[in-house]
């Protein structure tokens, strides 16, 4: 379907400006349990999100596979949208007049390999898990999945950019049960290769969690020097991230507001956003307003630099658009959100900074982050597992306590911040850390 006409069309009917944002996607997954492939689903999905400027009021629509016939209809109902929006917030389209980073998404595999390739990659998984340890009992979840991407943003004030991503992989969950206690373990492989499947990694992870955690008991109520490992302190560093979020600086609901240039962490605590790492799965030169992402430090050396904007929040602030509006889904508005970001890594091992405590905490899961924290004042009270370390070595596993602790405090008492980021980075990551103190209510 030719989008330059129903851009024309859009401006001949009385539109100031009109933008398509186009969206192809085709995912797969098969699901093997049991020994046996219970599901296999591809869904394709084509989707176009539509904007128009009408008396200087910005109107949407949404449609599935449109054509020519189609786009009468389409300006009419955004100029009625446009006439009931009440934001008195100016929505801009961007010409697309920057200079862009060249990256390279390389095309995935997964469509050479045949289903029956890909069924038998999971029915290995499921033995090889099983056959790590008899308390293993059962393996659930255990998943393939390809996602395919093609997407075209264009306006009718010249831009006009496309990319195309995609990636597979395979997911796997363990139940371990012993002596009336069960526990459950994850492990993952991401790649652009259907060869580089780590099944090693995925059994490593999934049954090392699960079985290291069987036999726990409780911890004793008071103040640790703690470990995070590296997916709890990713899983922190994420649920927090709106604090630098412009649109939450709109709501007054970060205590960052007014603070740029401010130092709000400790000295070894380097935050940054890179849309192009090297370990990144999916690279991204522009997000979808079609402005430019960049590479940029958002607490650098303990200081904070910049929070995050779109175009709508940039020029509410008075600032440039740091390349961060991006949408949920193509039926979605356009928010501030961050592309891949993470702590930036020391030099210790994880076991380095275990051996370094006497008496401490390694904590190795955590839930329920978002109903137990406060993004406005920092506070958060979250249920974690883990092990007891004692003498600079991991001890007996604990759990059902609850961590508590205020973040910006926390960030000001990470002591060591180990080596061990993850190798396949897709949106929020961190390496383990150590801090001087944490608050655990146990027994």
């Amino acid at each position: 379907m030719d989008l330059k006409k129903l851009i024309s069309r859009g401006i001949e009917l009385g539109l100031q400006e009109i933008e398509v944002y186009a969206n192809e996607r085709t995912n797969k997954t098969i699901k093997v349990e049991d020994e046996k492939l219970s599901s296999l689903n591809t869904t394709d999905i084509l989707g176009y999100s539509i904007r128009g400027k009408y008396n200087n009021k910005m109107g949407y629509v949404y449609y599935e596979n449109i054509t020519e016939a189609d786009f009468d209809e389409i300006i009419k109902k955004i100029i009625l949208n446009s006439s009931l929006i009440t934001s008195t917030e100016e929505e801009i389209l961007f010409d697309g007049n920057a200079e862009y980073v060249t990256v390279e998404n390389k095309k995935c595999d997964g469509q050479e390999y045949t289903n029956f390739e890909k069924i038998e990659v999971l029915l290995n998984l499921e033995k090889e898990l099983k056959a790590v340890d008899p308390r293993i009992v059962k393996v659930a979840h255990n998943q393939y999945m390809e996602s395919y991407s093609k997407t075209r943003i264009i306006n009718s004030k010249g831009l006009d950019l496309s990319r195309e991503v995609s990636y597979l992989g395979a997911v796997a969950g363990v139940l371990a049960f012993e002596n009336g206690q069960s526990t459950v373990g994850y492990g993952q492989s991401l790649s652009k290769s259907f060869k580089e499947i780590d099944s090693k990694d995925i059994v490593k992870e999934a049954t090392s969690t699960a079985l290291n955690g069987l036999n726990a008991g409780p911890a004793l109520t008071g103040s640790y020097e703690t470990v995070l490992n590296r997916d709890c302190m990713s899983q922190l560093l994420s649920a927090f991230s709106a604090i630098y979020s412009s649109e939450v600086a709109l709501k007054k609901m970060t205590k960052l507001e007014g603070k740029e240039g401010e130092k709000i962490f400790g000295d070894n605590i380097t935050i940054t956003e890179d849309p192009f790492h090297e370990n990144a799965i999916v690279k991204t030169s522009f997000d979808d307003e079609g402005f430019p992402c960049s590479k940029k430090n958002i607490v650098e050396n303990g200081v904070f630099t910049t929070f995050l904007y779109n175009l709508k929040t940039a020029k509410v602030f008075g600032k440039t658009s740091t390349g961060n509006g991006f949408k949920a889904g193509v039926e979605s508005p356009v928010r501030v959100s961050s592309t891949i970001t993470y702590l930036q890594p020391g030099t210790k091992s994880e076991e380095e900074l275990i051996s370094s405590i006497e008496d401490g905490i390694y904590i190795t899961d955590i839930s329920g982050l978002h109903a137990g924290l406060d993004i406005i004042s920092g506070d958060f009270n979250v249920q974690s597992s883990g092990r007891l370390i004692k003498n600079g070595k991991l001890a007996d596993p604990v759990t059902l306590f609850v961590v508590s602790g205020n973040y910006y405090e926390m960030m000001n008492n990470i002591v060591e911040i180990a080596n061990n980021l993850e190798k396949v980075m897709t949106d929020t990551h961190a390496p383990s850390v150590k801090v001087k103190s944490l608050a655990i209510s146990g027994k």
